[in-house]
């Protein structure tokens, strides 16, 4: 019994079954997928700067409306203050009243490192963080608050006015 082989290759001195890469393709792949890397990656990285960016400028925006409602509704209720009519802006402030139970409160904001401080009644809460500065002021019965506080795009700043109903002279 004799056997044949029939050896047919499409490429002179190719070996059957033979597939692979160059070096060159090789090379040429793995630029490719270094190059796509580096678009996706840095898009990434990209949007979290972006999406911090917001989140600082939201955080400031609202620690001005939580202090603003903060000194609103102590400034409402107040019936003294420390502050003196006319005179420039102060960095703290004191106003005291008495609840319809005749029972005294004081409310006292003031500035500590880059934090507005609220202190009721002997208790303290930060109200604004990352104060630039606090002014409070008196004009007749109009108590003012202005305050700004840093974010990622610069500062924010709000300018809070209430008039005193029950203000002592």
């Amino acid at each position: 019994m004799t056997v044949r082989r029939s050896v047919s290759s499409s490429r002179p001195g190719a070996v059957r079954g033979s597939g692979g890469f160059t070096l060159v393709e090789l090379l040429v792949a793995v630029g490719l997928l270094t190059l796509t890397t580096g678009l996706v990656g840095s898009g990434i990285f990209q949007s979290f700067a972006v999406q911090r960016s917001w989140t600082d400028d939201m955080r400031a925006t609202r620690d001005l409306r939580h202090a603003g409602s903060w000194f609103a509704a102590d400034s409402f209720n107040a019936q003294t203050t420390d502050l003196s009519d006319g005179a420039p802006p102060s960095g703290d402030v004191t106003l005291t009243w008495s609840d319809p139970e005749s029972a005294p409160h004081t409310s006292r904001y003031h500035v500590t490192g880059d934090s507005l401080i609220r202190t009721y009644d002997g208790a303290e809460t930060v109200v604004a963080r990352r104060v630039a500065s606090a002014g409070f002021s008196l004009s007749a019965n109009l108590l003012t608050l202005n305050l700004e506080v840093e974010a990622a795009g610069g500062t924010e700043s709000m300018s809070h006015r209430n008039y005193f109903r029950m203000l002592s002279p």
